[in-house]
């Protein structure tokens, strides 16, 4: 089956709408000069290398609490610690404080899996080549992404000048989507991927996956804690996958048979 003969939108098992990520090559990793003063994290992010991917459907925005809570009702799996929180608990939010495995056991449930971390990036960039974030290479001004603003309870590294709405997640899709229609690609919560980092200098060219069986998974994304650094399309961030942390929820994929 191509890609001209498959619909552009779906609904999963689970009632979430997603969107096809066509087969087919992007650059995957940061330029050069793209660093933004944070040098010793952007090592992680080269070489920039041509990635070839087969097409996926990909969920179009972050798994909610309402989705979740559908899953722990029908197998009885764990509610997250942060539905007692009035913070993280609105129906429409990401769900957090998820480990990677109980990422895995939703997508599973719903007929799906997480996203490789090169399936992951090229749905960010939405079409957009060498762009630093999913919008293009402009700075954020506080209408684009759910990042360290103002609002954020701390003083360090976040961004006094810019008010992004939200002191803690926001419901998804709050701000405008990408490319491929895809939301939240940047910031409000990281997110799960099923792969852990893999060397960019030593990668296969062709569906590259990263190690699956180690103590950490990559997450990507960014979140409302972090600077918009962590924001950008390349950036690598790395979790231990028994760890379920406030900042970081997940959204799923389907391969095309």
């Amino acid at each position: 089956m191509t890609d001209q003969k498959l619909h552009n939108k779906i609904v999963g098992k689970d009632g979430a709408l997603m969107v096809l990520i066509p087969a087919g090559e992007f650059l995957m990793g940061a330029v050069d000069d793209d660093d933004m003063g944070y040098t010793r994290e952007f090592r992680k992010e080269k070489p920039q290398h041509v990635v070839e991917l087969d097409a996926f459907y990909i969920d179009v925005y972050q798994v909610t609490n309402a989705q979740y809570k559908n899953f722990t009702d029908a197998t009885g799996h764990r509610t997250p610690g942060g539905w007692d929180d009035p913070n993280f608990n609105a129906s429409n939010h990401p769900v957090v404080r998820v480990s990677w495995y109980d990422a895995v056991e939703y997508a599973e449930w719903a007929g799906k899996r997480l996203p490789t971390e090169a399936e992951w990036e090229k749905a960010a960039r939405g079409g957009l080549a060498n762009a630093r974030f999913p919008w293009g290479n402009e700075p954020p001004d506080g209408t684009q992404c759910n990042f360290k603003d103002r609002d954020v309870d701390s003083n360090v590294m976040n961004d006094d000048g810019i008010d992004a709405g939200y002191r803690y997640t926001s419901p998804v899709g709050s701000y405008p989507p990408n490319g491929f229609g895809l939301y939240d690609m940047a910031g409000n919560v990281w997110e799960w991927c099923a792969d852990d980092r893999i060397d960019y200098t030593n990668s296969p060219k062709c569906n590259p996956i990263g190690p699956t069986d180690g103590p950490d998974r990559s997450v990507r994304g960014g979140d409302f804690l972090g600077p918009i650094f962590h924001s950008r399309c390349s950036r690598r961030g790395g979790s231990p996958v028994k760890i379920a942390a406030v900042n970081t929820g997940f959204r799923c994929v389907v391969s095309v048979e």
